[in-house]
């Protein structure tokens, strides 16, 4: 639990700096017209990383929940935001 938890994690962080190579991989197979606009290509590099990280949890015998792999996937990829509205809250 605590890996899957920890792996997501480390995925979700990971994605903004995955992102760009994905996207270089999908152009070389689609054109540019068939990739979604916007916050689509966030959305669907977080999904296509967390898949990710599923099939190697999945290999390495762990948990395979998806609310945790989905939890942390979040607690990674927000981690900064997180961080400093805790830093930040009045008292």
């Amino acid at each position: 639990m605590l890996f899957t938890l920890i792996l997501a994690a480390v995925a979700g962080f990971l994605t903004p700096k995955i992102q760009p190579r994905l996207i270089d991989l999908a152009l070389k197979v689609l054109d540019e017209t068939q990739l979604p606009k916007g916050g689509g290509l966030d959305v669907a590099s977080f999904a296509i990383v967390m898949m990710t990280t599923a099939v190697l949890l999945t290999l390495l015998g762990g948990s395979n929940s998806p609310l945790l792999l989905l939890i942390g996937g979040f607690a990674g990829y927000f981690q900064e935001e997180i961080r400093d509205a805790v830093l930040n809250r009045k008292a």
